[in-house]
């Protein structure tokens, strides 16, 4: 590990939805993260956290340490009074989704594909076909 730096981490994108009305409000308060919601995460091993806005669209990207969970950086937030009072003004600037569970709102998506990940299986493509404007392979084989 160069410069003693762990370099295995679990990336995380979420998503979630926001009321058309607070998108300014939400755009305020992270701009004016609260310190300690800040310091939180990062005591939690939260790293290169980022939120994209796309329409009433909220997409979360992080990084946590080989070993943390979300499970555990939730864990270590609902017992910091700040995150608590941070959380409970979100809730009122965001909309859960139908799969959202419980008091964890945003839903973790699948990662579908990574540049960085070497497993990446090499493929090579068979007959293309073009239907309606689309293309389509009509194989697709694992090297």
């Amino acid at each position: 590990m160069p410069g003693g730096k762990d370099t295995a981490v679990q990336k995380v994108g979420q998503t979630l939805r926001i009321r058309e009305s607070a998108k300014e409000d939400y755009r305020y308060y992270h701009d004016h993260l609260w310190p300690e919601v800040k310091q939180a995460l990062l005591e939690a091993g939260v790293r290169n956290y980022s939120i994209f806005n796309y329409g009433c669209w909220l997409f979360s990207y992080f990084e946590l340490p080989e070993g943390v969970t979300i499970e555990d950086v939730g864990r270590l937030a609902s017992h910091n009074e700040v995150c608590r009072r941070w959380e409970q003004l979100m809730r009122g600037l965001l909309e859960p989704l139908p799969e959202s569970l419980g008091d964890d709102w945003w839903v973790t998506m699948e990662r579908v594909w990574d540049i960085d990940d070497e497993s990446n299986d090499e493929i090579e493509l068979g007959q293309i076909v073009v239907d309606s404007g689309y293309l389509y392979s009509t194989s697709l084989v694992s090297k």
